[in-house]
């Protein structure tokens, strides 16, 4: 019961602080702008994708911290794999922000 709570409250946290960058989406009027599609969907992809490696970092501190709470509770085993499994979480966040950016043209 203690961890159900406990993951409930990790998953409201982090819905809770990604919403900023949510919220912060705008979505385009085509029909009345005549703005560039093109364009506008590489924007929009881009907010996406940073949006995206937010909340993987957000999770993977989340990983640290939770390891962080099995080795202070003596199961240093679990705690162990934790913190690797966080480590390879930020590895691939911080891997695929690089790419995107590369992709992207750095912008």
């Amino acid at each position: 019961m203690k961890r159900t709570l406990s993951s409930l409250a990790l998953v409201f946290v982090l819905v809770f602080l990604a919403l900023p960058a949510i919220a912060a989406l705008q979505l385009p009027n085509y029909a009345a702008s005549g703005a560039n599609l093109s364009s506008d969907l590489e924007a929009t992809g881009g907010t996406i994708t940073k949006v995206l490696i937010a909340i993987t970092v957000m999770v993977g501190i989340a990983g640290i911290v939770f390891a962080g709470m099995a080795f202070a509770s003596g199961d240093g085993e679990t705690g162990k794999q934790r913190l690797k499994n966080a480590v390879i979480g930020l590895a691939i966040a911080a891997t695929a922000s690089g790419i995107a950016a590369i992709a992207t043209g750095g912008h």
